[in-house]
C-alpha cells in the first residue's frame, strides 16, 4: 500500500525533521539540567527570573534582526 502524495517526504525534509528533533531534545533536555544545577546553588525564583529574562533577550534580539519590532504608537 503507498501513501498519499500528501505524505509523501523528500529526503531533504527527512533530515530537516531530525533537526529538529534533535534541537527540540537538546533545548529541552539542557534547560531540564541546567535548572536542576542551578536550583543547588542559587533560589529557585532567581533561576527562573534568568531563564525569563534570558528568554526574553533572545526573543528580542531575533525580533530585531527580522526587523519586526515596531514602535507602539496612540492608537494601539
Amino acid at each position: 500500500m503507498t501513501p498519499p502524495s500528501s505524505i509523501r517526504t523528500e529526503p531533504g525534509s527527512r533530515l530537516g525533521v531530525a533537526a529538529a528533533f534533535a534541537s527540540i531534545y537538546l533545548f529541552w533536555g539542557g534547560t531540564f539540567l541546567a535548572i536542576r544545577y542551578a536550583v543547588a546553588d542559587v533560589p529557585p525564583l532567581l533561576t527562573i527570573a534568568v531563564r525569563c529574562a534570558g528568554g526574553a533577550a533572545l526573543l528580542y534580539a531575533w525580533l530585531l534582526c527580522r526587523g519586526g519590532l515596531e514602535r507602539s504608537t496612540r492608537e494601539q
